[in-house]
């Protein structure tokens, strides 16, 4: 679906590589598209890319590939508010802290974007370990349209700690479509094998009880149990 973003006030609140990448993700004209000529976001930013200084761009995941890449510069644009708050993975190491995402510097540019946070599940643990992932809504100002993300406490699992994993047009608010979202995400998951997530961490504008049926309708417990 590709449709035109009237508001240019997505000029003032992104800089062109940003909305390149956006226009890319959500299939949509942006309102100054000689600004864009520039820039082929199938391709990495330069080694040496400035976020502060020319934006965020896509960047190549982890392990070396571009998968996902999109999804990740597209959600690092939504969470750019809230890094601080995301899932972190951390250890010491011959008295050297490793984190599992890079803790970037606070962003300068006073976007007025408010990621809403979903809910935060445990996909599995262990003895001392965990699996944390966050889920977020985050309205695009200006497009008018909200792109729910996911984020894990390290890049282990796709080569970014935060992807989007989709988008609807309208509020954040609206939580049907979000959950929908995450239903759609984990159903992708599961087809790849992914077993239920084994507990919720941490509630958001979605409740324990929400999450639970959210959870029952991709991994239905009781067909699963063999439960009559």
């Amino acid at each position: 679906m590709n449709y035109t973003v009237a508001d240019e006030a997505v000029i003032d609140l992104y800089v062109p590589i940003e909305r390149a990448v956006l226009a890319k993700y959500l299939d949509a004209v942006d309102p100054r598209p000689a600004d864009l000529r520039t820039f082929d976001v199938s391709k990495p930013v330069p080694a040496r890319w400035s976020e502060q200084k020319n934006g965020i761009g896509p960047r190549r995941s982890e392990f070396g590939c571009k998968r996902l890449m999109l999804q990740n510069a597209v959600a690092r644009i939504c969470l750019e508010a809230v890094a601080a708050e995301l899932p972190q993975w951390a250890e010491v190491r011959d008295g050297v802290a490793i984190t599992g995402r890079l803790l970037a510097p606070a962003a300068t540019r006073g976007r007025a974007l408010a990621p809403c946070h979903l809910l935060t599940i445990n996909w599995d643990s262990g003895p001392g370990v965990s699996w944390p992932e966050s889920y977020y809504v985050t309205l695009l100002s200006g497009y008018g349209t909200s792109v729910v993300t996911a984020s894990a406490d390290s890049p282990d699992a796709t080569g970014y700690c935060d992807i989007a994993v989709g988008w609807y047009r309208g509020p954040a608010s609206d939580l049907e479509r979000a959950r929908e979202a995450v239903r759609k995400h984990w159903t992708s998951l599961k087809r790849q094998g992914q077993a239920r997530w084994e507990y919720l961490f941490d509630e958001g504008a979605l409740d324990e009880l929400e999450a639970t049926a959210l959870g029952d309708l991709v991994w239905p417990r009781v067909l699963e149990e063999g439960v009559s």
